[in-house]
């Protein structure tokens, strides 16, 4: 059974379109004096552009959309203790889901969550996120030299690296976003760099529920 395109996408795919076809008519007129084969080769560039861009578009959202969605996963309570701005990753990779019961505070205020795919170590494909005020002197560049194959990443919230850590037998993500919370992500070897880009690029900012205590 074929998937109905939804009204965003179709509203995207109708705009990109209309921007297309508009383009092209301006060009046909520049052409018009042209020798007619000229012309047909404008008007089939015009068609493989429109087509080129619609397939852009909905690729994009669906790649997007293939992605489970995550509920955030902290309580009120939780928010409103912590002394600084909580995220959660959005979507995750399926299997990989958060563990609400692993969600815990440290003494020290730090917040830690596990994400796994449930199957331990069978796959060793679990993250763990912790979060924190951003320490008073610390320098996200100097505790990124610590990594290897560094890769940055830039996101709504900061800039993220994302590396490997204990010769290559762990990865690590950091990511110290624009209201100062300062996230570690420490992934195990079973999880990819594909996972751990899309758990960063798909961070959001955890907001209080009038349902949840």
């Amino acid at each position: 059974m074929s998937k109905k395109t939804s009204p965003r996408l179709s509203k995207k795919i109708h705009k990109a379109t209309a921007h297309v076809r508009r383009r092209a008519q301006q060009s046909s007129r520049k052409i018009s004096k042209l020798p007619p084969s000229i012309t047909i080769i404008g008007v089939y560039t015009s068609l493989i552009l429109i087509t080129a861009v619609i397939a852009a578009i909905y690729a994009t959202s669906h790649h997007t959309s293939s992605i489970p969605k995550t509920d955030n996963p902290f309580s009120n309570t939780q928010l409103i203790t912590a002394k600084f701005t909580l995220y959660y990753p959005a979507r995750l990779p399926d299997p990989l889901h958060i563990d609400p019961a692993s969600i815990n505070t440290t003494d020290a205020g730090i917040i830690t969550i596990r994400i796994t795919d449930g199957l331990g170590s069978a796959t060793n494909r679990s993250l763990t996120i912790s979060e924190q005020t951003t320490p008073s002197g610390f320098n996200i560049s100097t505790f990124n030299d610590g990594m290897d194959n560094r890769t940055s990443i830039k996101t709504r919230f900061g800039q993220a690296t994302i590396g490997t850590i204990n010769l290559g037998q762990a990865k690590l993500a950091t990511l110290v976003t624009d209201d100062h919370t300062l996230l570690l992500v420490q992934a195990e070897t079973g999880v990819s760099i594909d996972d751990l880009t899309q758990l960063i690029l798909h961070l959001e900012a955890a907001k209080p529920s009038a349902f949840t205590p």
